[in-house]
């Protein structure tokens, strides 16, 4: 009796048709990539033509510190992605009295990113300078300040704020973490800048904009999606009050240390507690995480002599004065701030009085 035997394996490189297989190499591979990449970057384009072009790009902490080192400023706008919307103040000073304002928004906030970016970038540049100019500081800052992030620094000081070599000094001590990979994501998107579709990763604007050309969402969707942010805005807001991150003092401590350090320096400061948008606010936080928040301010300040300017319910800014992401203003929302600020608060600094002589303006004066 004959037994079944099994049908005979191919010969490698050759397909059970009996038809031979080309090897794949390097040159089919770049070829494939090649293609790949000319028709992500046609999309990209097509995308930013049609449909949503490549938002501006926003100052960071890297052209802070370039402004630091280049035009040795008299003040130094520090605080959050919301230091940027100093900018009408910062042009105005020096129309009016020749002081040069630097920004310095450390992106995703917080008082120990700021001390970090105060003590490894922003004193070696000024020791640079035999006599700095720089006479005070405006540290911006709101409840979201206060919070620790849940695990050690926050992300954003590899992200926005370190140089290779500190990449490379935190690699070699703990290896490739999660946390030091944000430099490296971060320098991939720099170098990308141009991409909308790796701009809007994780935001999904594109998304958004794409369904409203197709099927234009009725008013009562578009309010729907406003109601549900808000209603995030509400929870995230509140819950600030009683959160254990917001209240351990870390964030306070890092702020005492800022304060105290800039006194040694003869800096005067003045914090300003950054205006949230109207909607964004319910009774329940106006009770208790605001409040909460700028006793913990002055309880550092006041012992230090530094004033603390409150702008949370005070601004002249309406919803219509914000982005869509309800934290940022809009250009026409930081013309009115810093006109509010000028012509109110922060007047001041608009009186030649209050800054410090400079060599040769006494003579300058009298001609």
């Amino acid at each position: 009796m004959v037994s079944a035997m099994p049908d005979p394996l191919p010969t490698a490189g050759i397909p059970a048709s009996g038809s031979p297989r080309r090897a794949v190499t390097w040159r089919d591979t770049a070829t494939v990539m090649l293609a790949a990449l000319v028709t992500v970057g046609a999309v990209d384009w097509a995308i930013q033509q049609r449909v949503y072009p490549v938002p501006p790009r926003m100052a960071e902490v890297v052209d802070g510190l370039e402004s630091l080192a280049t035009r040795d400023p008299h003040l130094l706008v520090l605080g959050s992605s919301h230091a940027r919307s100093f900018e009408p103040l910062g042009r105005a000073l020096e129309a009016q009295l020749q002081k040069r304002t630097t920004l310095l928004p450390v992106e995703w906030g917080k008082m120990s990113s700021y001390e970090w970016v105060m003590n490894h970038r922003v004193r070696p540049l000024l020791a640079a300078h035999a006599k700095p100019s720089l006479e005070r500081v405006l540290l911006v800052t709101e409840w979201w300040d206060g919070c620790r992030p849940a695990e050690g620094l926050g992300p954003n000081i590899p992200s926005r704020a370190w140089t290779f070599l500190d990449f490379l000094r935190d690699v070699a001590a703990h290896g490739l973490t999660a946390w030091n990979q944000n430099y490296l994501w971060a320098h991939v998107q720099h170098a990308l800048t141009r991409s909308v579709l790796l701009r809007d990763r994780g935001v999904g604007q594109i998304l958004d904009a794409l369904r409203d050309r197709v099927a234009p969402r009725s008013a009562e969707s578009i309010q729907a999606d406003f109601d549900n942010q808000v209603a995030s805005w509400h929870r995230m807001t509140e819950s600030a009050a009683n959160d254990p991150l917001c209240r351990d003092g870390v964030e306070m401590a890092a702020l005492s240390r800022i304060l105290d350090d800039l006194r040694r320096e003869d800096v005067a400061v003045t914090i300003v507690v950054f205006p949230r948008m109207p909607s964004t606010m319910t009774e329940v936080a106006r009770r208790s995480t605001f409040p909460k928040y700028l006793a913990d301010l002055h309880g550092v300040a006041r012992p230090r002599g530094i004033p603390v300017i409150d702008w949370t319910f005070t601004a002249p800014l309406s919803d219509v004065h914000f982005m869509k992401d309800f934290d940022h203003l809009t250009l026409e929302g930081r013309e009115t701030l810093c006109r509010f600020a000028l012509d109110g608060d922060l007047d001041f600094l608009l009186d030649r009085r209050s800054w410090r002589a400079e060599p040769g303006a006494g003579e300058a004066a009298r001609e």
